[in-house]
């Protein structure tokens, strides 16, 4: 059921120019500040979803108190009141408004399934809501754990038996503690930067870590299908949802294949064959297209095989939640050990002296 007035309507078919520039847009939105909240956006999308089943129009559904508190949305709120089309609120909409959901607000509302879609929207941040607190609380305890022991060891190190605190050198102490807190701070800074900016080397900078390197491939997949599938279920052309879906990811072997496909349905071929045929491709992709094609469901299926990314995605991420803490734990006793063989050392040659 379309829940679109007729003005809106009269705009959708502007959706087919909306540009999605790939370089606006990251996957991975675990450590995203400066775009709207994941939980915040979730409890928008379910008040949105609501209001439009019920038959609010959507220029005033847009605009629910509740939304994420973004400049730009408030912008787009405003050109919507002075009777922009969704074109241009897609279009025009910024950082706020992550690139995968304005991929699929923009099938949904060529098929009049923005309810449907908005529902759909909410569960994906919900999880991703509920992923990034898992990832706070887990990490919390390993943070605190190294800035004391970042204060505590130094101080340890810099302990004189015979002259006791006199000796104590200030400036000393506080390099020793920004050696060892400034790197993390800096790698944290550098994270969240590229993630605030959805800057495309943040895809990069997370595949050189285990765990994040396969959470951000099958994110990737997830995004992927999940708008390749949206679009092929409102009747985009292949071509243009193959481009749709791979604009919207920073996957270096999603793109290669999206060219190599483009060169084939420019041919009025078949793209399966040449699907097989691409090595950097998921099997289980492979073998769900092949099978979803012949169906004549492609679109459902590829829907469905987003889901399993995605439960996939977070599956990995609680794997990095708790392999990084472990890690970082060991790290700091090593430290500790280290420090106190040093300061047992010391004292038992004090002792040695006062014997000798």
């Amino acid at each position: 059921m379309c829940l679109l007035s007729q003005r809106e309507q009269a705009c959708i078919t502007v959706l087919q120019t909306v540009p999605y520039s790939s370089k606006s847009y990251l996957i991975v939105e675990t450590f995203n500040s400066m775009s709207a909240n994941a939980k915040i956006l979730s409890e928008w999308y379910f008040q949105l979803a609501r209001h439009l089943e019920t038959g609010v129009p959507f220029p005033e559904a847009w605009s629910l108190p509740a939304g994420p508190a973004h400049k730009d949305r408030r912008e787009n709120t405003r050109q919507l009141q002075d009777g922009a089309s969704i074109a241009d609120i897609l279009r025009h909409s910024g950082h706020w408004l992550p690139k995968t959901d304005r991929a699929l607000l923009h099938s949904a509302a060529a098929s009049g399934r923005l309810p449907e879609t908005c529902q759909q929207l909410a569960g994906r941040h919900q999880r991703l809501a509920q992923a990034r607190h898992q990832i706070r609380r887990k990490l919390l305890y390993p943070l605190l754990v190294f800035h004391l022991a970042a204060l505590v060891l130094p101080l340890v190190r810099m302990i004189n038996f015979e002259a006791g605190l006199s000796g104590f050198d200030l400036s000393a102490f506080s390099l020793q503690i920004a050696a060892l807190l400034l790197p993390l701070w800096s790698l944290i800074a550098l994270g969240s930067y590229l993630a605030n900016t959805r800057h495309p080397a943040l895809y990069g900078l997370l595949r050189l870590f285990p765990f994040l390197r396969s959470y951000a491939r099958e994110q990737s997949m997830a995004d992927f299908c999940d708008v390749l599938g949206s679009a092929l279920a409102v009747g985009i052309t292949p071509q243009q949802a193959w481009q749709q879906a791979a604009d919207c990811v920073h996957a270096g072997s999603l793109r290669r294949a999206n060219h190599t496909v483009q060169a084939v349905l420019e041919k009025g071929q078949d793209p399966a064959p040449a699907i097989a045929a691409i090595p950097t491709l998921p099997k289980d992709f492979i073998a769900y297209y092949q099978t979803g094609a012949n169906s004549g469901k492609l679109d459902s299926v590829l829907l469905d095989l987003s889901r399993d990314y995605e439960l996939r995605a977070i599956n990995k991420l609680t794997a990095a939640t708790a392999f990084y803490p472990g890690i970082a734990l060991l790290f700091v006793g090593g430290m500790v050990a280290y420090s106190l063989f040093e300061f047992i050392g010391s004292y038992l040659d004090l002792l040695d002296s006062f014997t000798g």
